[in-house]
């Protein structure tokens, strides 16, 4: 028998708890980061092996982060605090420091009609997101052209090149005017440094009502909004169609059907879903679903909290029911030694009938012209099903906003600079869904934009506004997609915010 996950160690300012449960990234899914506290769990085979205390002082082992579940009734809000490891003055004296007389300079004296430069420093190369990089460039053309006195001027950095960079400047109080930043955890020490300037007249503007519910929560501390959201993703489960067609399935909404779906492919000989487990986060995913739709959101976030024990039955019963997923050959095999990329591979050359991933991989399924168009036509997805007697619903998403906008505290064009951001965000909606693939945080209206329908029917279901919670996770850097990066914070690399989101929505075709 094979576990789905190795194990981890995590604390918490409650004590530690060491768990076997049936996936070791369950600390990664679980809502809510403490700033420097973590949870102790470990998986192996067969459930819970034990549970105990120790001293919660002291890094863990691993020097990663864990999260924590709050269920709220009408919007999403996304509190993450870990710790975002300071770039010092080691770094500094490297040379990276800009020179801000040379700023200064740039824009003295700078009013109305007066040269305005607006430094932008961003993540999407030509060479590594020629999508979002031609966005950007046409949102920058149309602004000059109609603020004939305002000049915007990139820094474009990769991934790697820009985290580090971003840890210098704001080390030194030098960021650029306008620039990216991360939710929750990664944004709180940029605030608590007074390093960001709060946005929230912007959202009392013309981007009033204008984000998907609570995503602009996700960028608030302690009531103020302090970026403004770019992306959004959930993570439905694909399946093509055309094998479930083959073996006469329907789509399943309950945890029976679905384990009848299993078995049925499995018999087949077709792995029945496609998992590649070696960056763990994809694992984990199917816990949180797990325990969403067994326990609830409160029940895990009351044990997060200290308030209840991980021995609950309903957190127990939901690591269970995933090795039982594996013990029923749901994965493919060797699942653990995979990464996503092959289990990607497995699921586009018809090999895995399943796949559950986020929506930033709705491209491959849609327009990718490298992907047969008899394959793209043929992928759907369905919401992860109810289980009985569980107290979750099929309404319930694992999802999170991605990457945000903020405005340099510091900055000597800080009207211009937020001007120039609320422009931008306004532009960037309808454009990232039909020119790079990305769903973004602000609404887009389906009817008004010709789309594929596995995009409008996600767009809708991302939309709702009806009542939602949110479960916020951190993962492994090593699985995230190239345009979507996350900063380091301390030696383990973050990646992905994920979180379930309930609102009401038809099931996908």
């Amino acid at each position: 028998m094979v576990s789905l996950l190795k194990g981890d160690i995590y604390k918490t300012e409650f004590g530690s708890i060491y768990m076997g449960l049936a996936l070791t990234a369950l600390p990664l899914f679980v809502i809510y980061f403490l700033l420097s506290r973590y949870i102790i769990a470990g998986v192996a085979l067969g459930g819970v092996k034990r549970i105990r205390t120790r001293d919660p002082s002291g890094p863990a082992p691993d020097g990663s982060s864990c999260c924590m579940v709050e269920a709220m009734n009408v919007r999403i809000t996304i509190r993450a605090v870990t710790a975002l490891a300071a770039a010092g003055a080691v770094l500094a004296a490297a040379g990276c420091r800009q020179d801000s007389d040379d700023r200064l300079a740039s824009n003295a004296g700078a009013g109305a009609g007066d040269q305005v430069t607006i430094r932008m420093m961003h993540l999407w190369p030509e060479a590594g997101a020629l999508g979002q990089h031609r966005i950007v460039n046409k949102i920058i053309e149309e602004y000059e052209a109609e603020h004939p006195n305002v000049v915007v001027k990139q820094e474009v950095l990769d991934n790697e090149q820009y985290k580090a960079k971003l840890r210098v400047l704001s080390a030194v109080n030098e960021l650029p005017d306008v620039g990216l930043t991360w939710a929750a955890g990664a944004l709180r020490p940029f605030v608590e440094g007074g390093l960001f300037t709060p946005l929230d007249d912007l959202l009392r503007g013309e981007l009033k009502d204008s984000f998907v519910a609570g995503t602009t929560e996700a960028y608030a501390v302690d009531g103020k909004t302090y970026a403004l959201p770019l992306e959004f993703n959930i993570a439905p489960i694909y399946y093509n169609k055309a094998l479930f067609r083959e073996f006469h399935l329907a789509v399943p909404k309950t945890y029976d059907e679905l384990r009848g779906v299993i078995g049925t492919l499995a018999a087949g000989g077709l792995a029945p879903i496609a998992l590649g487990n070696q960056d763990r986060w994809t694992g984990s995913m199917w816990y949180m679903y797990m325990a969403d739709r067994i326990a609830g959101a409160q029940t895990l976030a009351d044990a997060i909290a200290g308030k209840r024990s991980f021995a609950d039955p309903g957190l127990v019963r939901a690591a269970r029911s995933v090795q039982d997923l594996v013990d029923a050959g749901a994965f493919n095999p060797n699942f653990n030694g995979l990464s996503n990329d092959e289990a990607k591979a497995m699921f586009l050359s018809g090999k895995a009938a399943m796949y559950m991933v986020g929506t930033w991989e709705l491209p491959n399924f849609t327009t990718n012209e490298d992907i047969p168009q008899d394959f793209r036509d043929s992928v759907g997805f369905f919401k992860f099903p109810t289980v009985e007697g569980g107290k979750g619903d099929i309404d319930g998403w694992v999802g999170g906003p991605g990457v945000g906008m903020f405005v340099a505290e510091n900055s000597e064009v800080k009207a211009e600079a937020k001007s120039f951001v609320e422009y931008f965000v306004k532009r960037w909606g309808e454009r990232s869904v039909t020119d790079a693939g990305v769903i973004p945080a602000t609404k887009v209206d389906t009817a008004a934009v010709k789309l594929p329908r596995l995009y409008v029917d996600l767009l809708n279901e991302i939309n709702k506004k009806d009542e939602r919670h949110v479960v916020r996770r951190r993962a492994d850097d090593a699985g995230r997609r190239r345009d979507a990066p996350e900063p380091d914070s301390g030696p383990v690399r973050q990646s992905r915010h994920a979180g379930s989101v309930r609102g009401r929505a038809r099931q996908g075709d």
